[in-house]
């Protein structure tokens, strides 16, 4: 987050970063508040950047990666493969707003979308 921060300072982030929460962050060994902490603390200063304002080519995915396969999450039924639905946002100029996709997605799905974009 530190290499991220500096870069968008410098207006020479890379074409694809990857940012994984640790165990407290991520809300696995603590819960919503903190994960509400980490993305007020970093998203406060991305989502202005030129990247993300018109003109600019930034996609934001924040995916949330888990769901109790026991449970049907956000109100989703539980399936045999999945946890249930989980809330996936993808934020970015070039996005459709106020868009809810109901195709079923998984991790693979936003890697095909990175590759795809880039051709």
């Amino acid at each position: 987050m530190t290499q991220l921060t500096t870069d968008l300072a410098k207006k020479s982030v890379g074409r694809f970063n990857w940012i994984s929460p640790d165990g407290t962050n991520d809300g696995h060994d603590t819960g919503p508040p903190q994960q509400d902490a980490l993305m007020q603390e970093y998203l406060t200063p991305l989502l202005p950047s030129s990247y993300f304002q018109p003109g600019g080519d930034g996609i934001l995915i924040i995916w949330y990666d888990e769901a109790d396969l026991d449970d049907a999450c956000c109100g989703g039924p539980v399936g045999e493969d999945c946890g249930g639905r989980l809330p996936v946002m993808v934020i970015g100029p070039g996005i459709r707003t106020n868009n809810i996709d109901d195709t079923p997605a998984n991790h693979d799905s936003a890697l095909r979308l990175s590759s795809s974009s880039w051709g």
